[in-house]
């Protein structure tokens, strides 16, 4: 698990940033 798991924590909007792959630290959970 990549550290930019726990910026995608501290995301505002994370689930909006799965579909809009905004946030990459979201995505780094997808993946």
């Amino acid at each position: 698990i990549p550290i930019r798991q726990k910026n995608a924590t501290d995301g505002p909007s994370c689930r909006d940033a799965m579909n809009r792959v905004f946030i990459q630290g979201c995505v780094a959970i997808i993946n």
